[in-house]
């Protein structure tokens, strides 16, 4: 059984006002990864990076030391879930059953009171844990001011979703999306037109005239099932027959003949925009994709593992040019937080081994750092543990003898201060 025991409880050396650690591997975005590092930490910003010299590398930590996490993508309203809601299939029942969450949630607690206040911090507690220090946070209801104290905190940008089809609750949810912008955080917020199969033409294209004004990012699900294709072409199939059972279908919202290009074209106009899930995608919106990467492809890997669908693009999106970067979507699809778990599971894909590379891991180690801050709007280089910057790092425990590594970090810093991470998950 492998063993990921370590001596990285206290890991810092004290020399001359400066604290160092000494870990087996160093990995940064874009760089090979290095071997036996000395790092050096002053004032909580990483001042030097040494190469350790072989008479004195057993004095190395079994670890390897990357750049603090970013999850591009997740709603902690559902953090407080021990399993993710089913059925998953159909993808419409699965929607009911997360409409019947919300309800019951409602019943028992007032918005961002009780229940849900408390699930979001413990989706934000978890994330910290897993060794997320940034994320994009799709939220569903006013955030109270301690809320957005906690967001600004935690780097948490805040995407208001707003959902609407029928033409007298565009204004409602216009005035919703205008009042998260004025009591929001400068830096931290962003609109959120929900998907196509729940957002008017209208108040989408209001929506993203509002964040162009405010030069904030948008977030949009698109391409995440088959019969939102269809729905968009021609105003058929499951979406259909769903938004009717429920007196919530309205034709003048699904004009014939649309794609996601629809979408794409008028969010790439914008400085920052995450399109999330993209689970089937035509050849012209990945060229689209590809000549614009402004709009930021999120995937999240086992939440698409979850509903069963087939093989994402995310490869040739980003051979093409294209910026993907992942996500954990959320507890009602995912069996946990940890964006450095969706990164394991496409790097074992990739690779097609269990255990995965050192090598593999840093060519995609952006898509959860640097690529991912950026497509928020936050500072890449925050994210990257270059010299000069703040010490945000995450360790995360390996065997040397095998190359085997944890699922699991270590220990998490913040400002070159450790975050306590329990190690019985």
């Amino acid at each position: 059984m492998t063993s990921f025991d370590t001596c990285f409880a206290n890991p810092w050396n004290e020399l001359a006002g400066a604290r160092r650690l000494h870990v087996r591997w160093l990995l940064r975005p874009d760089d090979a990864p290095l071997r036996n590092v000395e790092v050096v930490v002053e004032s909580g910003f990483l001042t030097e990076v040494r190469h350790m010299p072989e008479s004195v590398s057993h004095r190395a930590d079994p670890v390897v030391l990357m750049p603090a996490l970013v999850n591009a993508h997740t709603h902690l309203e559902f953090s407080d879930l021990d399993t993710p809601v089913s059925p998953a299939l159909p993808f419409q029942d699965w929607i009911t059953s997360v409409i019947q969450n919300r309800r019951n949630r409602s019943a028992v607690s007032t918005p961002l009171q009780g229940l849900a206040d408390a699930s979001i911090m413990a989706g934000l507690s978890e994330s910290r844990k897993f060794g997320t220090l940034a994320t994009g946070e799709i939220t569903t209801q006013d955030l109270s001011v301690d809320l957005w104290s906690r967001f600004q905190q935690t780097s948490t940008i805040s995407f208001r979703e707003c959902i609407g089809l029928q033409p007298e609750s565009i204004q409602r949810q216009i005035e919703n999306a205008q009042l998260h912008l004025k009591n929001g955080v400068e830096g931290i917020t962003g609109l959120s037109p929900h998907a196509p199969y729940t957002v008017h033409p209208e108040l989408f294209d209001e929506l993203i005239r509002m964040a162009s004004r405010h030069c904030v990012p948008v977030a949009m699900h698109l391409g995440e099932t088959i019969a939102e294709r269809q729905l968009l072409l021609d105003a058929t199939g499951a979406f259909r027959s769903f938004l009717s059972e429920r007196q919530l279908w309205n034709a003048s919202a699904f004009p014939a003949s649309r794609t996601l290009l629809n979408y794409l074209k008028p969010m790439a106009t914008l400085r920052r925009a995450l399109a999330i899930h993209c689970n089937y995608l035509s050849e012209p919106e990945m060229e689209f994709l590809a000549e614009n990467p402004n709009v930021a492809v999120v995937f999240c890997p086992r939440t698409h593992q979850f509903f069963q669908h087939g093989s994402h693009p995310w490869r040739r999106l980003r051979d093409a040019g294209a910026r993907v970067v992942l996500g954990t979507d959320s507890r009602a699809s995912n069996p946990d937080l940890s964006i450095w778990r969706e990164l394991l599971s496409i790097v074992r894909q990739h690779e097609g081994a269990r255990q995965v590379s050192l090598d593999g891991i840093a060519r995609h180690l952006p898509m959860i750092t640097t690529d991912s801050a950026d497509a928020l709007g936050l500072n890449s280089q925050h994210f990257a543990l270059q010299c000069g910057q703040p010490f945000h790092a995450v360790a995360v425990p390996m065997v040397p003898e095998t190359g085997a590594i944890a699922d699991m970090p270590a220990a998490v810093f913040h400002c070159g201060e450790r975050i306590e991470v329990r190690s019985d998950n």
